[in-house]
């Protein structure tokens, strides 16, 4: 198409969006008024998979430089939507170096999101009997569809010069990725801090119920505790959905998910939603 692809970036000093307004001459453009200077590099990964804008190197005004996407063949961790195949849509910040030579490292995860967007598509043949007013349907029917799944990345590991953060989780898929530990520790491997996550299940999703930090001795020292709105006080066969804001509210039916704070909201108010009042907690 003709329009602009607008990319958002989230970093420690800065965040925002641009688009790339000259390709041809790698003219990245900011949407905001910022000191920030782009660059970036196209090709395929080294992996071979992924073939587009490789990475990105963003430097402020502080001098500090910001390498996001593979810089080196270990770095070939993409957010990529498997419906179009070899085209990435996020790239992973994997470096963070200062003017004095400073660098911080991020490691991740690979992680496979999946999603299935079937396609039903039916045809029927009719035959003409002979000598019969009925005729004769016989039928084939096949289901196509595109994988709604897509690729994504989790933090592993933050390594500077001095110290490891490393992040444990319950598993390696979409569907059990809960954090469990972050453990830091010397860069001799001496554990200097670590926080577990604690977590239940009640029969729909998993809540964090409480953190704990610790010291080096495994003494805790900080505890922090959440509680939930009508956790475990979920009637059979009621309906909950997600609101805009990722909170599960109780409803009479799936279109009611909408806050009345949004009820003046143009676009929302030319669907067929509703609108409820009241909050979920947090605590």
């Amino acid at each position: 198409d003709g329009e602009y692809d607008f990319f958002n970036f989230s970093l420690p000093s800065a965040s925002g969006s641009f688009i790339i307004s000259d390709r041809q001459n790698r003219v990245v453009q900011t949407m905001e008024k910022s000191n920030l200077k782009f660059n970036y590099n196209t090709g395929a990964s080294s992996n071979g998979i992924i073939n587009g804008i490789l990475k990105f190197d963003v430097v402020d005004e502080n001098g500090i430089t910001y390498h996001v996407g593979e810089h080196q063949p270990a770095d070939n961790i993409f957010e990529a939507e498997s419906h179009y195949g070899s085209l990435p849509t996020a790239w992973p910040l994997t470096h963070i170096t200062t003017p004095l030579g400073e660098t911080v490292r991020f490691k991740y995860t690979k992680i496979d999101a999946g999603g299935w967007n079937g396609h039903m598509k039916t045809f029927t043949l009719r035959e003409a009997n002979h000598c019969a007013y009925a005729d004769s349907i016989s039928g084939y029917s096949e289901t196509f569809g595109v994988d709604g799944g897509y690729a994504t990345f989790f933090l592993d590991s933050i390594v500077t010069d001095k110290e490891i953060i490393k992040v444990l989780r319950t598993g390696a898929t979409y569907a059990a990725t809960q954090v469990t530990d972050i453990n830091i520790y010397a860069i001799d491997g001496e554990l200097i801090k670590a926080v577990k996550f604690y977590y239940s299940w009640n029969g729909y999703h998993y809540f964090l119920d409480s953190i704990k930090a610790f010291d080096q001795d495994q003494h805790s020292n900080e505890v922090y505790r959440f509680s939930y709105y009508r956790k475990d006080d979920i009637q059979p066969n009621e309906i909950f959905a997600a609101d805009q804001w990722g909170f599960y509210k109780s409803v009479g039916a799936y279109t009611q998910i909408y806050h009345a704070e949004f009820e003046d909201d143009s676009w929302l108010m030319n669907t067929s939603c509703h609108f409820v009042g009241g909050y979920p907690e947090l605590g």
